[in-house]
């Protein structure tokens, strides 16, 4: 079976020392091959010595615009802070967004901010996306493209296909599934149309994005969640987006406290790690490869459109 390129990356590299051991520790094992880097958080300084010693490891930046604090003063960026000084939570954000409330120039200054950071920090970032997806807002998503172009950067388009692997035994909630559809379907929708900016300026993007959560009824984060991603075909490389962590109090906060969020990292960072995992990649014929397989290609082609749920064969 010829190789699929798979760029595995590992975001929240930065938020604290049991979010960046991880992330080095499935780098080391020769699984996650990006990671994408807070420079907003405390953790900060510890995971950009991380990386300088691990020169194969492609950094990207994680922009934070959602939640916690921002690089720049409050009172350079007030459509994007409340009255404290801290970011807006998502839902405002977004409402912003929609409703072209959000200042174009004081994005690009705190985007900026958190590049500069980086770099300042001895990296050489290779890609760029936002948490939480926030990069394919309106209003954002420009600034974005802007900069990565400037860059040279690469970017993530997200917009996740929901995958249908059902198992005797597990629990099937209609209302649930109903409002993770409709919410992928909102997310395709903006990945879309920050896949058109990207092409139109030249940044290079992800063919295909894998995200282990789609794996319903039930996603668990383990070997058939993976499994079921990789039974699909693609063409180009595909991104898989992992959050392999060991849960301390700042991840039980970042969490919001939910056991069941932390135990999903701490199952993703056991699955990554086992010798089962790297037999499924050989297995499906997928070959890890960095960002720097998208930023230095001639080309990139983009998989044909799909449906939104695909059944496991």
């Amino acid at each position: 079976m010829p190789s699929r390129l798979l760029i595995v990356t590992a975001d929240d590299f930065g938020l604290c020392a049991a979010v960046s051991d991880a992330v080095v520790a499935a780098h080391d094992a020769g699984i996650v091959t990006s990671a994408s880097l807070l420079a907003t958080c405390e953790g900060f300084a510890t995971a950009a010595r991380l990386a300088r010693t691990r020169p194969g490891l492609d950094i990207g930046v994680h922009v934070v615009l959602a939640w916690g604090r921002p690089l720049s003063p409050p009172r350079e960026i007030p459509s994007l802070v409340r009255a404290d000084g801290g970011f807006l939570p998502r839902s405002e954000l977004l409402r912003r967004a929609f409703a072209g409330r959000i200042r174009i120039e004081e994005a690009a200054l705190e985007i900026g901010r958190q590049i500069a950071r980086v770099l300042e920090a001895g990296l050489r970032p290779v890609h760029i996306n936002g948490d939480r997806h926030v990069h394919t807002y309106p209003g954002l998503r420009e600034v974005f493209v802007e900069l990565a172009r400037t860059h040279g950067l690469a970017s993530r388009v997200p917009g996740d296909r929901i995958v249908w692997c059902h198992r005797r035994g597990d629990p099937i909630r209609p209302l649930r599934l109903g409002r993770i559809l409709a919410r992928r379907l909102f997310g395709r929708h903006l990945a879309a149309a920050y896949r058109r900016l990207c092409l139109r300026a030249g940044v290079p993007v992800n063919a295909v994005f894998l995200n282990p959560t789609s794996v319903l009824p039930a996603a668990r984060l383990g070997l058939e969640a993976y499994r079921a991603l990789f039974a699909r075909p693609w063409q180009g490389a595909a991104e898989l987006m992992t959050h392999p962590a060991s849960c301390d109090d700042t991840v039980r906060a970042f969490w919001d406290g939910d056991p069941a969020a932390c135990r999903e990292r701490e199952d993703e960072l056991r699955c990554l790690l086992s010798p089962a995992f790297r037999d499924l990649l050989e297995e499906a014929g997928v070959r890890p490869v960095g960002h720097r397989a998208l930023r230095d290609a001639v080309a990139q082609p983009p998989s044909a459109p799909d449906s939104l749920v695909t059944r496991r064969a």
